[in-house]
């Protein structure tokens, strides 16, 4: 992890806030490298491992398709966890720097797509999740000042955790393989977007004031 998050340690030491389409690629990569280690070490809480097959005789289900409680229980553990290393991960990112458009929608491909190669399109819904999660971080970055804001992370980030998982039950659901009654699918939705505010609100908190502004706009220091 420390090998793979120096590029953006290095990065994060320089003054500049405006990262170049070159930086800002070596910047997301690190990040996604980071997330997919973090999801390969936490795989019992990881939805890549929906559709694998980790003991004989069971296929683990994606979230939303078991329906036992056991799968239903270890769902909602999947849910809130995928939402708070997603957030965290982008939140780091995006409160310190300006990163090229449309590299935050190729991040959260990239972190879906393995998946796809492991499993086949019976994944198809969870990647759905992950590029809806990406257009919801581009058009939050829209909308927002950049960096972003305390205020602003925290809405990004539940408005990022309530579109990943509702994206992947309406995949679930076109497919017919949705099996979670209103209640639960809904307050899986409704808890991602809280635990994607909270992790969001508690990440900036750690991000310097005045590494957050943008010099241009920054009224100037005292003397």
């Amino acid at each position: 992890m420390c090998l793979l998050t120096s590029p953006l340690v290095l990065l994060w030491q320089r003054p500049t806030l405006v990262l170049d389409p070159i930086e800002s690629v070596v910047a997301m990569v690190s990040v996604v490298s980071a997330l997919l280690v973090t999801s390969l070490f936490t795989g019992f809480l990881s939805p890549l491992a929906g559709g694998l097959s980790l003991q004989i005789g069971y296929v683990e289900p994606l979230v939303g398709e078991g329906f036992i409680d056991y799968d239903q229980v270890r769902g909602l553990g999947i849910a809130v966890w995928t939402v708070a290393i997603l957030v965290a991960a982008f939140t780091v990112l995006l409160a310190r720097f300006r990163i090229s458009r449309g590299l935050c929608l190729v991040g959260c491909a990239l972190i879906g797509l393995p998946g796809l190669f492991l499993t086949g399109e019976g994944s198809l819904p969870m990647a759905v999740g992950f590029v809806a999660a990406g257009v919801a971080l581009e058009l939050a970055t829209m909308v927002f000042t950049r960096p972003l804001g305390r205020a602003g992370a925290s809405l990004t980030g539940a408005f990022t955790g309530a579109t990943l998982w509702a994206a992947t039950f309406a995949a679930l659901a076109a497919d017919n393989r949705m099996h979670w009654s209103e209640a639960l699918w809904g307050g899986a939705v409704t808890l991602s977007a809280l635990v994607g505010a909270a992790t969001a609100g508690l990440v900036t908190l750690s991000v310097r004031p005045d590494l957050a502004q943008d010099p241009a706009t920054s009224p100037p220091a005292r003397t």
